[in-house]
């Protein structure tokens, strides 16, 4: 038996008398019925400061105070949890108050914040040992009729302060089943029905990652996303996933016994003078080869299993396998519907302060058929736009959620939290508006999407992600001791998920970068599109494709056809990207030089031009633009831009 909460801080040796007397409330009850090893969550205990009168001579155990605790205000159901009874011994100095809790269905709710009073009903005195019965006591009963005030919190306050805050952990007791990995894909930005786009959104994409669980109010999703990973073959180390502690482990206790055995038998028995291809010899060296395989790497995977899911080690966008951690976490909050209060699923994503370069928005969880809104993760009030930049910009101490487990963790203020209710679209008469508690505990998949990313600047992402049961019971001031903390081995997806971009909207060359049309040479209209289109990309060089286009009308007529002629096709070519359109610093160099590829390019689309001397009439070049990735070798181009546009009359002849 151990305490659950880091705080107050307890020894089974400096408190004694709190242990013994938790061990013996929990006797009393396995004497009554032995499930109840089973179904009690948790064992409350206060210090009590008792004055009565000395016993009388003859009553060898003083007389005890019996009751019950009692929710006065009724705040929580009585279906929803039992409370055993209490007794006081009636001795003067310090007494300890005992009961046992347990709650009806300990999933749906982590914690039991209540106000109670502890009012005594009964008297137990004359308690005698019973002749022949060890252990067994005799004892006469008294019923107050007049009924005795609550025993009130200390302090001496007037009047006395009777109801007392408690909030009471419920740590589940069984290993959590690790999350299943369903599926992860992109979404592209869909501008709808308007026929043209920003450079800027034709490379945009969410990374959405799918994952199922059997859901509890005590456990916590980690998750860690990892962009820009190498996967070609110089890279294929980073791809591999390490072997877990616990599968390590297991592999060790499996045949430790055989192998405990054989250098009881053998390795003893090796001497200086032991001949190397004796039985006895090679029997030890095969028996040490063998342990020595199985414990290599153990203290890395004990590093892994470990280490701290810090924020502040969060990659600054510099280089690759960059990494943004962060926390899912469930729980209820109450919600006023028609005429009664419903219990509404609140979920909480805890993040870093400082996401990384390029990622604006923090992930979040989402659910077919309900539109999400942002709320206090404190109160659970809905926020408004000038509460969102307040509560995005302000760090939150949140050590818990994002440094290392533990007791004497100390503060950390690099978190920050957003938290989200979610309304359906179109509910029907009668149902609820809002997703509630209960339907979101039986809906086993969760959608996890990270938006607004850049497919230059991030051109893959791998998920992983593990459980954290009973981490923060009762939040995060107080949180719970190691040994009621479970932890799932990680899961992760078998490879990385690279988006595949495609649009055929207009796109205007002249208004990139700025959104206003510039007039300018071809020379600039094309290295202003080849900034804007590979500004952060996480390498120095990348495959390019271009074919160019040149398009007029017959006629000035509204409904004159137009007239498409090809003028180039650059073939995949390595393009040479310009140290400051990069996010990386150092990496290999390669491709053709910037300057000379667009100077090249302008030059032969002018000399296409003054040679064939086409019509002016409405006439603009059309550019097939698509980039591949750098970061593998793939046929299929990470981004296609079809219909970039530019007006003749928008460059400078």
């Amino acid at each position: 038996m151990t305490n659950v909460l880091c705080k107050p801080k307890l020894d089974p040796t400096t408190n004694e008398a709190n242990f013994e007397a938790a061990r013996e409330k929990l006797r009393q009850q396995l004497l009554i019925l032995l499930e109840n090893a089973y179904s009690i969550d948790a064992i409350v205990q206060y210090e009590m400061a008792v004055t009565a009168p000395t016993p009388a001579v003859e009553d060898k155990i003083a007389p005890r105070l019996y009751g019950n605790p009692v929710d006065p205000n009724q705040s929580t159901k009585a279906k929803d949890y039992t409370a055993s009874s209490f007794k006081i011994p009636l001795e003067n100095g310090s007494s300890l108050l005992t009961y046992t809790f347990r709650a009806r269905d300990t999933r749906r709710q982590a914690s039991f914040p209540l106000t109670l009073e502890y009012m005594p009903t009964h008297i137990e005195h004359q308690i005698t040992e019973v002749p022949g019965i060890e252990e067994y006591k005799a004892s006469s009963w008294l019923n107050f009729i007049d009924s005795l005030p609550s025993i009130a919190l200390a302090g001496g306050e007037v009047p006395p302060v009777t109801s007392i805050d408690i909030d009471i952990p419920i740590p589940l007791r069984a290993y959590p089943t690790p999350p299943a990995l369903q599926n992860q894909g992109f979404l592209q930005d869909d501008s709808g029905d308007t026929p043209e786009t920003t450079l800027e959104k034709a490379k945009e994409w969410t990374f959405r990652f799918i994952y199922s669980q059997v859901h509890a109010s005590q456990d916590r999703i980690d998750s860690v996303v990892r962009f820009n990973v190498p996967i070609d073959g110089s890279a294929k180390s980073l791809t591999a996933e390490p072997v877990d502690l616990v599968v390590m482990l297991a592999r060790i206790i499996h045949v430790l016994g055989q192998l405990q055995a054989v250098f009881e038998r053998d390795l003893l028995d090796v001497e200086l003078n032991t001949p190397t291809s004796s039985p006895t010899f090679k029997q030890a060296q095969n028996a040490l080869n063998a342990f020595a395989t199985l414990t290599n790497g153990l203290d890395e995977a004990w590093s892994r299993w470990v280490a701290p899911i810090n924020a502040s080690a969060n990659k600054s966008g510099n280089e690759l396998n960059q990494e943004l951690p962060f926390s899912i976490l469930e729980d209820f909050i109450d919600k006023a519907e028609a005429s009664e209060f419903v219990r509404v699923l609140r979920v909480t994503v805890v993040y870093p302060k400082v996401l990384p370069l390029g990622i604006n928005n923090p992930p979040i969880v989402v659910f077919d058929g309900y539109i999400p809104e942002e709320v206090d993760p404190e109160d659970g009030a809905l926020l408004t736009a000038t509460g969102k930049l307040r509560r995005e910009e302000s760090p939150l101490a949140l050590a818990r959620l994002m440094a290392q487990d533990g007791c004497d963790t100390p503060p950390d203020d690099l978190t920050s939290r957003k938290a989200w209710i979610y309304r359906k679209i179109d509910p029907a008469i009668g149902e609820a508006v809002y997703l509630t508690w209960d339907e979101a505990l039986e809906m086993p998949n969760r959608v996890v999407d990270i938006s607004e990313l850049d497919a230059i600047r991030y051109q893959n992402a791998w998920a992983n992600l593990r459980i954290i049961r009973n981490l923060n019971l009762v939040g995060t001031d107080n949180p719970t001791r190691e040994p009621f903390v479970y932890r799932t081995p990680v899961v992760q997806f078998r490879n990385p998920l690279r988006p595949l971009l495609d649009t055929s909207k207009a796109i205007n060359v002249a208004k990139v970068p700025t959104g206003a049309i510039e007039k300018r040479t071809l020379a600039e209209h094309l290295n202003a599109l080849f900034e804007a289109f590979f500004k952060g990309s996480p390498s120095q060089a990348q495959l390019v494709k271009l074919e160019t286009r040149y398009a007029y009308a017959l006629s000035g007529a509204a409904s004159a056809p137009a007239i498409e002629l090809p003028v180039l096709m650059v073939p995949p070519t390595e393009f040479q990207i310009p140290p400051d359109w990069q996010s990386l610093s150092e990496t290999t160099m390669g491709g053709v030089d910037t300057a000379a590829f667009i100077a090249t390019l302008a030059l032969r689309i002018t000399e296409w031009f003054d040679r064939n001397n086409p019509s002016p009439q409405s006439a603009s070049f059309l550019f097939d633009l698509s980039a591949f990735s750098s970061l593998s070798n793939n046929s299929q181009p990470l981004v296609r831009v079809r219909n970039l546009v530019l007006y003749v009359e928008d460059i400078k002849h």
